[in-house]
């Protein structure tokens, strides 16, 4: 009995999909974590264990956090961490302040998920957009 008991549990019965769900999960985590490591080894940048934000002078990361705080204000769905993140690697790479706010600005407006105005669909880089439109009837 104990043993039929054990089979029903684990077998096709209630919480099969759930456990599957929670090990493809874990799984691809771990897939994932193990690619990011394996293209760091060609570029540092992309390793999820570097925070461009640990080596920037203290002045240079004060200006950084400084405009992450007002990015993260006018985009919707980006922290300010985030944000704060991808300026420090942009000033990493050779830009100023100025031209990395611009930069990283107009990247995290076309990324998916992000409302932009219809005149720069054309700019966002996929091959798919859902577009929500209000028609107004000319007579």
């Amino acid at each position: 009995m104990e043993r039929i008991s054990a089979q029903a549990e684990l077998g096709e019965q209630e919480g099969r999909a759930e456990r599957a769900r929670d090990v493809a999960a874990a799984r691809s985590a771990e897939w994932n974590r193990e690619f990011e490591r394996r293209a760091a080894s060609v570029d540092q940048a992309l390793s999820p264990d570097h925070d461009p934000r640990e080596v920037l002078p203290r002045a240079e990361l004060g200006a950084v956090n400084t405009q992450a705080g007002r990015l993260a204000d006018g985009l919707d769905g980006w922290s300010r961490a985030a944000i704060s993140r991808r300026l420090a690697q942009a000033v990493l790479d050779g830009a100023d302040i100025t031209r990395a706010v611009l930069d990283v600005k107009d990247e995290l407006e076309v990324a998916p998920g992000q409302v932009i105005p219809i005149s720069r669909v054309e700019d966002v880089d996929r091959g798919e957009v859902s577009v929500d439109a209000e028609g107004v009837l000319l007579r």
